[in-house]
C-alpha cells in the first residue's frame, strides 16, 4: 500500500488544531505499544494524512477512522482502500457504542479539543478496551499526576477515577508538520472500576474543589457541601485540593 501523501491538502487547518505526525520512529513505537491483534476492533480519531493510519491498515483486516475535515475525507475516499471505513463526523458527537465491545481507540487528537474528547469518551468506557492518544505533554503530565504535585488537578482525578493512565513516550515538535509550539506525549488509558456512582456529581465536586486551588478545602467547600458529609468522609479540611487522593474524591462524591 503506497502512502499517497500528495492526495492530501498541503496545508493544515489551524482552526481544527491539525499537527500531522511524520516521524517514522515515533510511529513504529506507537504500533509496537499497541500490540495489535488481527481481530482487534480499532477506531482511529483524526487519521489526518495517514502517518499512523497506513501502518494500522497493514496489520488490521478492518480499520475505522473518524475525520471532520472534508478535504481529508475526500483524499481518503479517493484511494478506495478495501479495509478502511471512513466516518465524516465530529469526534465529540460520535456514538462509540455502535462499534461494539472492546473497541480500541487510537489517534493524534487535535490539541485544542483533546480534553473535551477525553471527558466525552468516559461515558463510553463499557465499550472500550483501551485508548492510546497523542496529546500535549503538559496534558499527559496532568492526566498521570499523583496527589500533592503541581500537575495534579481536576483532569488527573476525573481520568484516573475511570482509567489507569500511563505515559508511553514523549514526542518532540520536530516529529510533526507543522511543528507545534509544545512537546507532545502518548498516553495509554485502560478503563477500570473504582466505584464512581455518578460521573456528573464527581465533575461538579472537582469544579468546586479546584475552583481556588491555593485555598483550603474548608474555604472551597464552605456553603456548598454540608459539613456533616465532610465530617463523615473524615477529610482534613485544612488541606488543599491537590492533597486529596482520587479515592477520597470518589468517596465524597458518592455521598452527595
Amino acid at each position: 500500500m503506497n502512502c499517497e501523501f500528495n492526495l492530501f491538502p498541503k496545508h493544515s487547518r489551524k482552526r481544527l488544531g491539525q499537527h500531522f505526525l511524520k516521524d517514522s520512529t515515533v510511529i513504529a513505537t506507537i504500533i509496537q505499544n499497541l500490540a495489535l491483534k488481527a481481530n482487534d476492533t480499532v477506531v482511529e480519531i483524526g487519521p489526518g494524512r495517514g502517518a499512523l493510519t497506513y501502518s494500522l491498515l497493514k496489520i488490521l483486516p478492518k480499520l475505522t477512522v473518524i475525520e471532520l475535515d472534508k478535504a481529508i475525507i475526500t483524499a481518503w475516499s479517493n484511494q478506495d482502500i478495501s479495509n478502511l471505513a471512513i466516518i465524516n463526523a465530529d469526534a465529540l458527537k460520535v456514538d462509540y457504542s455502535k462499534f461494539g465491545a472492546n473497541v480500541r481507540l487510537v489517534g493524534n487528537l487535535p490539541y485544542n479539543i483533546s480534553t473535551p474528547i477525553l471527558i466525552y469518551l468516559l461515558d463510553y468506557l463499557p465499550y472500550i478496551q483501551d485508548m492510546h492518544f497523542m496529546l500535549q505533554k503538559e496534558v499527559v503530565d496532568r492526566i498521570c499526576a499523583s496527589p500533592s504535585t503541581k500537575d495534579y488537578g481536576r483532569l488527573s482525578v476525573i481520568i484516573q477515577a475511570f482509567c489507569e493512565a500511563t505515559s508511553i513516550m514523549e514526542v518532540a515538535p520536530s516529529s510533526f508538520t507543522p511543528a507545534p509550539k509544545v512537546n507532545s506525549a502518548v498516553v495509554r488509558l485502560i478503563p477500570h472500576n473504582k466505584g464512581v456512582k455518578n460521573k456528573a456529581m464527581l465533575e461538579k465536586l472537582l469544579a468546586i474543589s479546584f475552583a481556588m486551588r491555593r485555598k483550603t478545602l474548608f474555604n472551597n467547600f464552605k456553603g456548598k457541601i454540608p459539613l456533616e458529609i465532610l465530617e463523615k468522609c473524615k477529610l482534613d479540611l485544612k488541606m488543599r485540593p491537590e492533597n486529596i487522593t482520587v479515592e477520597e474524591y470518589i468517596k465524597l462524591a458518592n455521598m452527595l
